[in-house]
């Protein structure tokens, strides 16, 4: 396999050589690092602003930042119960959403910085890594610096990853995005390469998958059904039953990494009566039909970013983008005209990607076989049910975008190795260079025109009355049946019967009230919502729990008492447990990677 070699500027830096003499190594390593941080001035241009540019999920997010700092000032480590939200009633999102990643920002924030200057650096620390990680699993698969260069300007400037990333303000699934070419490169050498080879990588696809789990639950179905044939059509071309093993270390190591977020999730979602969970399956496939795309809407070009998801029978009018970018079916272009030209070296894997780009099209933009609406008998119904979970059909985009480039790829470093003298000498540097300059091209445009449109938010405070409703969305958390408009109306204790409150005072998420009672007894309604595993605690008496009205927190306070009594939430042992066993899982990784590593012993988790 060739050396990495550059072509830039007309100058041929092949073999590092100019002219025949030596080019230093660091030389080019300058040149790559400078122009990934150009990419990444670029694609960060948006945060270049007082304040933060609003998109449709910023201040959810913005909120839930605020509310694991204020459970770092509380004392809470891991936060599971927020309080920012909702008038401070509780809101169980670092339960349902993971946040791990959002401890970043978080510390920031606790430390003194405002939430939207924390929340920027993290973008940028997304972005960076997201450009950086891109170009370096490429380099990994490829051995080539200027395709690596190729696939990082494509993927980073993607138009699905940017509109997620500033208009949506999707933070869980822009993080899953970042995962995606991790877990790409993990499958690559699990399914390509010999075992003992395999063996020293492995351990990529675990890091890949729990980083999804960890950052966005309906992006792991969505990567799920992407993956799957590949993964299975991989294993049936060249079978070996050490492939199959290394699959199961790995998906059994993405287990462990992500248990401290998988079991309170899993437990508190059988546990808790969400409004959520109490959407129908009919209801979710309607939804579903109602936000699929058309394929025009694929192929579009320099669309501005602006706008909203819109409902099939609102028209096209106003609808965000859901372009996959020319760039990018640039790259499936070449890979096509490449295995006309050469059908005979095509390998099952690239058929495998090519099934899961258009399973993911066919999701996203069904046309006439809108399957997402139509009876197909129970069994089917509940398997499209729970597809319909993922809302929106377009989130195929994000992995369907990064596949086609895997394909491209696949046709560049081909080209670029020209054994079958097809090509003139050096075409895949103006190949390259000319894809990376649509690309950001692209990129310009979308990031410009968002900049020119969204809403600047100068000052932000989860205290702000305008914002508050934007701490729970659409409330898919809150117990089912709870009316919203109650909770800010009102967040003090409420007597009933014969009790007298004399104070209360609110620490988080955790509420003091002290009271006394008469003869006959009563009731207090505490300004929390009724979650599981609350407890009531009093310096005399411990008080059961009991649902009140609009899902509120109420305790029956005993005849002739007088007490000082605190509601907390106190997750189980096993929810410790499971945190444990990630730490520890999670430090034993780390041995394995580095402390083997530099005693120069193969990488090997087992």
């Amino acid at each position: 396999m060739d050396e990495p070699s550059l072509w830039i500027m007309g100058v041929n830096y092949t073999n590092m050589k100019i002219s025949g003499r030596h080019v230093a190594q660091p030389i080019v390593k300058r040149f790559i690092f400078f122009t990934l941080m150009l990419f990444i001035f670029i694609a960060s241009i948006p945060l270049m602003t007082t304040g933060v540019l609003q998109g449709h999920d910023t201040f959810f997010h913005l909120y839930r930042i605020e509310g694991l700092a204020e459970g770092l000032r509380g004392g809470s480590f891991p936060v599971y119960m927020q309080s920012t939200q909702i008038n401070g009633y509780g809101y169980p999102v670092s339960i349902m959403y993971g946040d791990f990643f959002l401890y970043l920002p978080a510390i920031l924030v606790y430390f003194g910085l405002s939430v939207t200057g924390a929340y920027k650096f993290f973008v940028i620390v997304v972005n960076t890594i997201t450009f950086f990680s891109a170009f370096w699993f490429t380099r990994k698969a490829t051995k080539s610096n200027f395709i690596g260069l190729v696939a990082s300007a494509l993927w980073g400037f993607s138009p699905y990853r940017l509109e997620d990333v500033y208009l949506r303000g999707s933070v869980g699934e822009y993080l899953a995005l970042l995962f995606i070419p991790c877990i790409i490169y993990g499958l690559f050498v699990v399914l390509t390469a010999r075992p003992k080879q395999a063996e020293n990588g492995w351990a990529w696809l675990s890091i890949g998958v729990a980083g999804v789990v960890v950052s966005h639950v309906l992006s792991v179905m969505i990567i799920l059904v992407i993956a799957l044939p590949v993964i299975i059509i991989g294993i049936i071309n060249k079978f070996w039953f050490t492939r199959v093993v290394l699959l199961v270390k790995s998906f059994s190591l993405s287990l462990l990494l992500s248990l401290f977020f998988i079991i309170p999730f899993i437990d508190f979602s059988r546990k808790a009566n969400l409004a959520v969970l109490g959407i129908g399956t009919n209801s979710l496939r309607l939804f579903a039909y109602e936000s699929s795309v058309d394929p025009i809407q694929l192929l579009t070009i320099f669309s501005p970013m602006v706008g909203q998801n819109q409902f099939k029978s609102s028209g096209l009018s106003n609808e965000m983008p859901y372009s996959i970018g020319w760039a990018i079916l640039l790259m499936m272009s070449i890979w096509f005209f490449y295995r006309i030209v050469d059908t005979k070296h095509i390998t099952i894997l690239e058929i495998a990607i090519l099934v899961s780009i258009f399973i993911g099209i066919f999701f996203m933009a069904p046309g006439p076989f809108n399957f997402w609406k139509k009876d197909f008998g129970f069994f089917l119904n509940h398997i499209i049910g729970i597809l319909a979970e993922i809302q929106f059909p377009w989130r195929f985009l994000g992995p369907v975008s990064c596949l086609i480039i895997v394909l491209g790829i696949v046709a560049l470093f081909y080209i670029k190795q020209n054994n079958l003298k097809l090509f003139p000498n050096n075409v895949v540097y103006y190949i390259g260079f000319s894809i990376i300059a649509l690309a950001l091209l692209e990129g310009g445009v979308a990031l410009t025109s968002y900049s020119e449109n969204a809403l600047q938010v100068r000052d932000f405070s989860t205290n702000n009355e305008q914002y508050r409703g934007k701490g729970v969305m659409g409330g898919e958390y809150l117990p089912l049946h709870t009316d919203q408009t109650e909770l800010f109306a009102t967040n003090r204790p409420i007597a009933q019967g014969d009790v007298a409150i004399h104070n209360f005072s609110r620490d988080g998420s955790r509420f003091h009230v002290t009271v006394t009672s008469g003869s006959k007894g009563g009731d207090v309604i505490v300004p929390l919502l009724n979650y599981p595993y609350y407890q009531a605690t009093g310096l005399k008496h411990n008080y059961g729990i009991i649902n009140g009205d609009n899902n509120l927190i109420k305790l029956n306070i005993p005849e002739n008492t007088s007490d000082s009594i605190e509601i907390s939430f106190h997750p189980p042992y096993y929810w410790c447990v499971s945190t444990v066993a990630s730490l520890l899982t999670f430090v034993y990784f780390l041995y394995r990677l580095l402390y083997l590593r530099k005693k120069n012993y193969s990488f090997s988790l087992l």
